[in-house]
């Protein structure tokens, strides 16, 4: 009896583990879970959507500033005019200017005196009339005369003068400023009445107004993101309307503070809702990274 009882409780002792084992499959799944979380943190998006900015390119921005400090006595466009290249833009006066005339004038006046000795000193020297040391004392005032003259030429020339146009009775306190292109008066940073230094702006010269996009992204896509890539983008507020453009330029540095790439892109078409400094919702393409599958 009792080794018979022995029998029938081994058997269900089996009986039970056997069952255990069929109803507890979680260790044998384990790894496959595994292996997809793997495959989808891997996953990344094929587009992404980020805000950007129509801005002016830097190419079409032209800064005016004086070559040389002064009063400036005046503007001569309000704020919006269009100019053509060559036109004055503003007046400047400062009394040195009447000073670096007199020394070009003084100048010019050596030049043409030592030039006219070296000459009569030449002819001497074929008379055998002068001696050598005379001959080369005027070959050097003649060389330091039109350094001088020539130094003086430029630096007027500079400043705004025409020195081929100077004599003593057209001498003057001012200068001009001329639009070195054509384009439009963005913006007016000093007004008359005031003292300017040099290389201070005056003006903001605005080529043309046809604005880019400029947008940031996560450093994490620079590998995905190239010049030619075409985006979509379209204002807050009134996605019904969307506007295409190209990537254009990738800039090669990432913000170290934000971790952000900027870049810009040229809409493919104008529009006269492009206007600068206004803010758009862009929709981006992402090219797959180099060595992906």
């Amino acid at each position: 009896m009792p080794i018979r009882l022995f029998k029938v409780s081994v058997i269900v002792f089996l009986f039970i583990c056997a069952g255990c084992h069929r109803k507890n499959p979680e260790i044998h799944s384990a790894a496959g879970y595994e292996k997809d979380s793997t495959q989808l943190e891997s996953v990344r998006p094929s587009f992404i959507t980020c805000l950007g900015t129509l801005v002016i390119p830097s190419a079409d921005i032209v800064l005016i500033t004086p070559p040389s400090q002064g009063l400036l006595k005046a503007i001569s466009f309000p704020s919006g005019s269009y100019v053509k290249k060559g036109q004055v833009l503003a007046t400047i006066e400062n009394i040195e200017f009447l000073k670096m005339q007199q020394e070009y004038l003084e100048a010019k006046s050596d030049f043409f005196y030592y030039g006219e000795d070296l000459k009569r000193q030449g002819g001497l020297a074929i008379e055998n009339a002068t001696s050598v040391k005379k001959m080369q004392q005027a070959q050097r005032d003649y060389q330091t005369s039109e350094i001088r003259f020539r130094s003086m030429e430029k630096q007027l020339a500079f400043i705004g003068f025409n020195p081929d146009s100077l004599d003593a009775d057209h001498l003057s306190s001012h200068i001009v400023i001329r639009a070195p292109v054509s384009g439009y008066i963005d913006d007016i940073a000093v007004h008359a009445g005031n003292h300017i230094a040099v290389g201070e702006t005056i003006l903001i010269l605005v080529r043309k107004y046809d604005p880019v996009v400029q947008f940031e992204l996560p450093e994490a896509y620079y590998a995905q993101l190239k010049t030619g890539n075409q985006l979509d983008f379209f204002f807050p507020g009134d996605s019904l309307v969307v506007y295409t453009a190209r990537v254009t330029f990738i800039n090669k540095q990432s913000d170290p503070g934000k971790h952000l790439i900027k870049a810009w892109a040229a809409p493919v078409k104008s529009a006269s809702r492009l206007i600068p400094g206004v803010q758009v919702s862009l929709r981006l393409p992402l090219s797959a990274p180099a060595g992906s599958n």
